[in-house]
């Protein structure tokens, strides 16, 4: 039988659940958003069952897979997709010979 699994939708609630369920985590309402951002971006949402435990839903599709998932591997997750940001950020950069505008430069 499915789990009931109910997402995240603020960050907020998502430090709410760290605090109960990792203290040692510290997360803040910015981390929290930045995790849950990231996570939406790349067609994902958080959430957890009634036992605290969290879960990784693909939003792409309907009903759409649901894994176990841990804060850190959400972590991890969002870390790599930032630095590959960053690489092909740097590489675009570096490799093109036009000027890039200001918003692009400042990520």
């Amino acid at each position: 039988m499915d789990r009931e699994v109910v997402l995240f939708t603020k960050p907020e609630e998502l430090v709410a659940w760290a605090d109960t369920h990792d203290a040692l985590l510290n997360l803040s309402v910015e981390d929290a958003d930045i995790l849950l951002g990231y996570m939406e971006g790349h067609d994902y949402a958080i959430g957890r069952d009634t036992d605290g435990n969290l879960y990784r839903k693909d939003i792409s599709e309907e009903p759409g897979e649901r894994d176990p998932y841990s804060i850190d591997e959400i972590i991890d997750t969002v870390c790599e997709w930032n630095y590959e940001m960053i690489l092909d950020a740097d590489e675009e950069r570096n490799g093109s010979e036009e000027t890039e505008d200001e918003e692009q430069q400042e990520r």
